[in-house]
């Protein structure tokens, strides 16, 4: 009788002490916002565009601030040259976010789109951040993310420039037509 007492009362003080820390080794979710997700880049110039996040906490369960210790994980970006994650290492890592806070807009990475991309090519993909919780590792929420190589804008000339064209046409129209009058008075 001894034995089950004490089995029942371990049983129970361990069913209350589970119920008393899950709390503690539970995270807020982190939610990632893309500000842009959407670039456009120019064929031809090899230039990067700049992806930039804000990172919210819409958590309640904890009361210390969520660590964002990780990486962005970025999938499905075939066809460019360089993915560049600099940035989220000096805005991202290693910060905490408060239950109910928001990290951000800050720069999250980088795409460098290959000099010789066709116009109209459209590349897609989605980005994740991977961090660590009190569960260990999570994500947060897939954004997808979409960049489409564009044609270069032709140059349009400044108004001073025309103005310059226009009078030089001008000043060569009205030499033309004294040039024909002073022949036509030779001649006549």
């Amino acid at each position: 009788m001894l034995t089950l007492r004490k089995a029942v009362l371990t049983s129970f003080t361990f069913v209350v002490l589970c119920f008393t820390f899950s709390g503690v080794a539970q995270a807020d979710p982190l939610v990632l916002t893309l500000t842009n997700p959407n670039q456009t880049i120019t064929a031809g110039s090899g230039f990067s565009v700049e992806f930039r996040a804000i990172v919210t906490n819409t958590g309640s369960t904890s009361m210390s601030p969520t660590g964002i210790r990780g990486i962005p994980i970025i999938s499905g970006l075939v066809g460019v040259g360089i993915i560049s994650l600099d940035e989220f290492f000096f805005a991202f890592d290693g910060e905490r976010v408060a239950p109910g806070q928001t990290l951000g807009p800050r720069p999250f990475f980088s795409v460098t789109i290959p000099r010789d991309a066709s116009v109209g090519t459209v590349i897609t993909g989605s980005v994740v951040l991977a961090y660590t919780g009190g569960l260990g590792q999570q994500l947060t929420n897939s954004v997808p993310i979409t960049i489409t190589v564009v044609s270069p804008t032709a140059a349009v000339p400044e108004p001073t420039t025309m103005i310059l064209l226009g009078t030089g046409l001008i000043g060569m129209a009205v030499k033309a037509r004294g040039r024909r009058k002073a022949t036509k008075s030779r001649e006549g």
